[in-house]
């Protein structure tokens, strides 16, 4: 715990130091970094820390914690405040706009979120600029891409559909970059999610399918159980067990495959469609497979999604049979190894009966 203190109070003495020479925004914006730090470390701490609440000491202490971790955050608000009014040509205002936004969202002070993350779109931000979040995250800065995201997740919240849509819809200008399948995955579902409630809510029931039905099957790459199991559930109150049964009978006939050029490159597309919607399906399988019909069948069959449809509520959570990991593990693969955005589109687009 001390050393917590000690290292807190050091990094803000360093801030408060550094050299007359430095650019003065600089100097505000290491300001606000450090006081983050700070905020961070006794998150940490506080966590670790077994704090005997039992005891008087032990919750006075806590208090204390939680009471600085505040402290911190408003003062680094204010600092990166201030480098966002009063340094407009600062290179680092599109990153200072960015933490004001997130921060104001942590303290719950959502309306002033909402007007930074549009403030960040409206800026010419640059969302390849490289920012190090860490080994494992993007490289990429995405600032109007995440302002897009945070905008229609906090739209949500407030029950603002359409705004909510109006944000989603518009991340196809700032596409997200990653190095990694299972964050482009993640992504996507993330999207879909969002878009099927949305229009859920709207009361829009096949357009929220549209954007659902193409995730029915686990991608082993992230997870999708919350939009299964709300795509089972839209699915099961709209249709009768019969018809969905004879769905899945006609996406075992359905298999198509499409031949497409993008800068000169040609790219073979395959797919199946379930229910008026197309859901991207590994070509590579279809040369190893010769009765596709029985492989979608099998696939279906041992699907959470189908495990879902077929049980009463509330639903069960099954183990993932192989066949259906595999499959969408390759597609997922596939989708993202060539274009994040352009297949699904092409394939949803090129089919006159889609809902989408």
């Amino acid at each position: 715990m001390k050393q917590a203190f000690c290292l807190a109070f050091f990094t803000i003495a360093v801030s408060f130091t550094l050299s007359a020479h430095a650019k003065q925004d600089s100097v505000l914006f290491a300001r606000g970094s450090n006081c983050y730090h700070w905020y961070e470390e006794l998150s940490f701490h506080k966590t670790a820390w077994s704090f005997k609440t039992r005891k008087t000491s032990g919750k006075v202490a806590q208090t204390l914690v939680e009471g600085l971790e505040l402290v911190m955050l408003y003062q680094s608000l204010a600092y990166y405040k201030e480098v966002v009014h009063q340094y407009p040509t600062s290179p680092l205002l599109p990153l200072a706009i960015h933490n004001v936004a997130q921060i104001s969202r942590q303290l719950g002070e959502t309306q002033q979120a909402i007007r930074y993350y549009k403030k960040l779109l409206a800026s010419d931000a640059n969302d390849q600029e490289y920012y190090n979040r860490g080994i494992m995250a993007s490289p990429y800065a995405l600032y109007k891409y995440g302002a897009c995201k945070s905008l229609a997740t906090l739209y949500m919240q407030q029950g603002h559909y359409r705004q909510a849509i109006q944000y989603l819809d518009s991340l196809h200008k700032y596409p997200f970059r990653h190095f990694c399948y299972n964050a482009y995955a993640a992504a996507a579902i993330y999207k879909a999610t969002l878009y099927t409630k949305a229009y859920y809510a709207l009361g829009e029931v096949e357009k929220a399918l549209s954007y659902a039905i193409p995730e029915i099957f686990n991608s082993a790459l992230a997870s999708n159980e919350t939009l299964v199991t709300l795509t089972a559930k839209l699915i099961k109150a709209r249709y009768t067990k019969e018809y969905i049964t004879q769905e899945v009978e006609k996406a075992t006939h359905s298999f198509q495959k499409r031949t497409f050029y993008k800068e000169g490159e040609a790219y073979t597309h395959c797919y199946l469609v379930f229910m008026n919607v197309a859901i991207d399906f590994p070509c590579v399988l279809a040369k190893h497979n010769r009765n596709m019909k029985a492989y979608i069948r099998s696939a279906f069959t041992h699907s959470h999604f189908m495990a879902l449809i077929n049980q009463e509520p509330p639903f069960p959570l099954r183990p993932l049979h192989h066949l259906s990991a595999t499959l969408i593990h390759l597609s997922t693969f596939i989708r993202y190894a060539t274009n994040p955005s352009s297949l699904h589109r092409f394939a949803m687009e090129s089919l006159p009966t889609t809902t989408s």
